[in-house]
């Protein structure tokens, strides 16, 4: 089905980098309008994502067509990709899709919505033709864990309008941070794995985030800070959170 928003032309790049602090890692960038060659290019990086960790996608697109943008989504799901909005780009229409399906989300530039509109005649009802895709829209936002009224305010604003999202509206509709069921699973699976209770768990995660997380990038001072903490909370072995630095 051929819907779609602002037009311009269409890239992705993938490739793989070594860092410091992060290892090696797989770095996607999705720039102008979403078409099927983005869903084209981001399956054949496929393989090049599963031999890395660490695994980013960066966007900066107005929009595009919708049935693609789902698929990438699907696929940035599946391999637990943390999707990006860097400062200065823009997330709109379509991409919103995208920037939903992150396994971590962070829109640090300027995130859009408005209603998707047909580029032709969609060859049936148009009422019928609007409500399908609404609804596959719906699905696909229960899918990645974001609330359906997403889908209810975005299809409510008129394709000529565009509804720039707030920090707030961005923390309602789950647009930014951790998807909250990637996030149960690592909890629940770190907590057996150091043999701590869920609550006992959640204290040393919170006090991880607010001591360490300064040191974010300096590989050598994170690490200490988190055996620091680790022994704080009791925790004899923090060689599980420290991957090959231990």
């Amino acid at each position: 089905m051929a819907l779609s928003s602002i037009a311009a032309s269409a890239e992705i790049i993938a490739g793989s980098v070594d860092d410091p602090a992060l290892g090696r890692s797989f770095v996607a960038q999705l720039s102008g309008e979403i078409t099927a060659r983005d869903v084209e290019a981001l399956a054949g990086a496929r393989a090049l994502a599963e031999a890395t960790n660490v695994r980013m996608l960066m966007l900066d697109s107005p929009g595009g067509d919708v049935e693609s943008a789902l698929s990438i989504g699907r696929m940035v799901r599946a391999l637990g990709i943390t999707v990006i909005v860097p400062p200065g780009a823009e997330c709109l229409s379509a991409c919103v899709f995208i920037l939903a399906a992150g396994a971590d989300r962070i829109p640090k530039g300027r995130v859009g919505i408005h209603r998707p509109y047909f580029l032709v005649p969609p060859g049936r009802d148009i009422g019928e033709a609007l409500r399908h895709i609404e609804q596959e829209s719906r699905d696909y936002l229960a899918e990645m864990n974001v609330p359906a009224r997403l889908a209810e305010d975005m299809f409510s604003i008129d394709p000529r309008e565009m509804e720039i999202l707030d920090d707030e509206q961005l923390r309602a509709y789950r647009l930014t941070g951790r998807d909250m069921v990637d996030r149960e699973e690592s909890a629940l699976r770190l907590a057996e794995e150091l043999g701590m209770s869920r609550q006992d768990y959640e204290a040393f995660a919170g006090d991880l985030n607010y001591r360490c997380a300064i040191f974010s990038g300096q590989r050598s001072a994170l690490f200490d800070c988190i055996r620091t903490v680790a022994a704080a909370h009791g925790v004899p072995d923090a060689s599980r959170l420290l991957g090959d630095g231990q």
